[in-house]
């Protein structure tokens, strides 16, 4: 909103169920401890744009088969910010409408 931003904290727990595999980021520096993501961005200039790419394997379907995620940013000046999505997992993949493949012929 035209306005720099300093000390910029971007937190993101996630559920057991992934496991974080990596995590990159643009700007800043990263850190994981358990399930938790931190991102630490010093200064964010108007206009500037950051990526956070938080890599995962599925270890297991969450109940309801729903994965829910919220992110938090802060900062400097009682900034606060969250930022959630839903994904519906998939219990099985789709039939293809071809037969596997014979092994040992």
């Amino acid at each position: 909103s035209g306005v720099a931003l300093s000390n910029v904290v971007v937190t993101d727990t996630l559920i057991p169920e992934l496991q974080i595999n990596n995590v990159t980021t643009t700007a800043g520096t990263t850190s994981v401890s358990g399930q938790t993501v931190t991102v630490t961005i010093p200064a964010l200039n108007s206009g500037q744009t950051v990526t956070v790419e938080i890599l995962t394997t599925v270890l297991s379907s969450p109940e309801e088969g729903v994965f829910e995620n919220t992110a938090v940013v802060m900062a400097d000046g009682g900034v606060f910010i969250e930022a959630s999505a839903v994904v519906l997992g998939v219990a099985e993949l789709p039939e293809t409408g071809y037969p596997p493949p014979r092994r040992g012929r």
